[in-house]
């Protein structure tokens, strides 16, 4: 909950600067959609990277006896 909160208060004030700058806000809800997805898509591929990685070896130690 502390980590969301002090990201919150990051994001606001990316959201200040990029105003300030003159971006509209539907470029900002684009921005933060595409930023969510594209790191959903990686942390997904890194997690199917690491059980292919660790199922050789899981599958060892879970074999019936």
């Amino acid at each position: 909950m502390n980590l969301s909160t002090a990201r919150s208060e990051k994001r606001a004030k990316e959201v200040g600067v990029r105003k300030v700058i003159g971006s509209t806000r539907k470029g900002l809800i684009w921005q933060f959609l595409v930023e969510s997805v594209v790191i959903t898509f990686i942390a997904f591929f890194l997690s199917l990277f690491f059980v292919q990685l660790v199922l050789p070896v899981f599958n060892t130690l879970a074999k019936p006896i």
